[in-house]
């Protein structure tokens, strides 16, 4: 008992010494200030590095985390976001594809105070090996057709007969990956949406990937850019399935402006005024 109250005597002692310092000295403001920017560094390492896991599809990554212990829930889920609005002009393989490409995760956190190891684990609907099957076929097939001698409204028409001729909706549901839709030749809209993405951004022309309800089922499509205005673009209602099996090639959601789009319906986060004034859309079809 002797011992416990001598401990219980010192640890106050030092309370004590480092609240006189921390008021003479102002040190919980030079503390605070120095350790915030530290963190911010620290937490922006924590994304890029998050970000290089997910490209490389690894199924799982451990990383440390600093910072409060009350938005470390936040913060972690946060990142993911993060990474999907990160677009490197160097890789066709992040921002919207990648968006698409991944499944979920499960997220474990361990740690106290301001220090966490937080872990992720990824599902996805691709692998690296097939992302790089799909980059390869991609980089052949606009090689033979000699795509970067061609104008912006002749990429976008070669990569959307393609497409619709390449592959057949899947109507059991169960492809959506681009590995599937140009390896296989088979997938649902997810699938049609992905290649259309990659291939669009591997020709040099602007696209992003669409999701929200189309004749009120959930569907995704692309917005191609084209003479500094934004297409509709649907390759996959393009792609009609018929009673003989053949392939049809439709110009039925081809360039097409909102106005003459109407049974699509973006999601809500398409449709902020921030989401229409960064992806301007024609007036009239092209």
């Amino acid at each position: 008992m002797k011992t416990l109250g001598k401990i219980t005597v010192l640890l106050g002692i030092i309370a004590l010494l480092t609240y006189i310092l921390v008021d003479k000295y102002h040190l919980t403001m030079y503390f605070r200030s120095w350790s915030e920017e530290d963190i911010m560094s620290y937490n922006d390492e924590f994304v890029n590095k998050l970000r290089d896991a997910m490209l490389d599809r690894q199924e799982s990554v451990e990383l440390s985390y600093r910072g409060d212990s009350t938005q470390v829930h936040e913060f972690v889920g946060e990142a993911i976001n993060k990474v999907f609005e990160m677009d490197d002009s160097n890789t066709t393989s992040d921002f919207d594809y990648l968006k698409y490409c991944y499944l979920g995760t499960e997220i474990k956190i361990q740690g106290m105070l301001d220090s966490y190891v937080v872990t992720y684990r990824f599902q996805y609907n691709e692998t690296k090996e097939q992302t790089k099957q799909v980059d390869q076929r991609i980089a052949s097939w606009m090689k033979a057709m000699k795509l970067s001698q061609k104008s912006e409204y002749e990429k976008i028409k070669a990569i959307h007969d393609f497409i619709v001729n390449n592959a057949t909706y899947d109507v059991e549901g169960k492809k959506n990956s681009a590995y599937e839709n140009l390896i296989h030749q088979s997938s649902v809209c997810q699938g049609y949406a992905l290649v259309t993405y990659k291939m669009m951004k591997e020709a040099g022309i602007d696209c992003r990937i669409i999701t929200g309800e189309g004749k009120g089922i959930s569907h995704a499509w692309n917005i191609v850019k084209l003479n500094s205005r934004w297409y509709n673009i649907d390759c996959t209602w393009d792609d009609p399935v018929s009673p003989d099996k053949k392939p049809h090639l439709e110009y039925t959601y081809f360039l097409k402006s909102n106005r003459d789009f109407t049974d699509h319906i973006p999601d809500k986060e398409f449709k902020t005024e921030a989401f229409r004034e960064k992806y301007k859309m024609a007036e009239e079809s092209y």
